[in-house]
C-alpha cells in the first residue's frame, strides 16, 4: 500500500482551552486544522515539538490517489488571535514568544 505523506509545521499558543496554529499570517483554531486535514483525506500520525524554533509539527498520511493535496488552510477557518498573544512580528514572523520543553510538557498536562 501506498501512502501520500503532508507536513504542517507552526507556531502555537494555548489559551482558554484550547490551542492555536499560526499559519499563513493568520492563527487558527488547532481543531480547525485538525478537521481541514481530515476531510482531505488525511489522519495524523505523528507529532513533535522544533526546539529549535520552537514549533510543532503535525505529520499527516492518506492512501495514494485520495482527495488532491490541501494546501494552506482556508482564510474563513481563522480565528482571532488568542487573548494576551504577543501581536506578530513586523519582520513576517509569528511574533510568538518561545517556550521551554518544559513549558510545553506543563501546557499538555493542563490540558488533561
Amino acid at each position: 500500500m501506498e501512502w501520500d505523506y503532508e507536513t504542517f509545521v507552526g507556531n502555537f499558543s494555548f489559551e482558554g482551552g484550547q490551542f492555536y496554529i499560526w499559519a499563513s499570517n493568520q492563527w487558527f483554531p488547532l481543531k480547525d486544522m485538525l478537521i481541514h486535514y481530515g476531510k482531505q483525506g488525511y489522519e495524523l500520525i505523528s507529532t513533535d515539538y522544533d526546539h529549535a524554533e520552537s514549533r510543532l509539527v503535525y505529520i499527516f498520511k492518506r492512501h495514494v490517489g485520495g482527495a488532491p493535496s490541501v494546501g494552506g488552510l482556508p482564510a474563513s477557518a481563522a480565528a482571532a488571535p488568542p487573548a494576551g498573544a504577543p501581536p506578530e512580528a513586523d519582520d513576517g514572523s509569528s511574533g510568538r514568544r518561545r517556550r521551554s520543553p518544559r513549558d510545553l510538557e506543563k501546557l499538555l498536562r493542563e490540558m488533561k
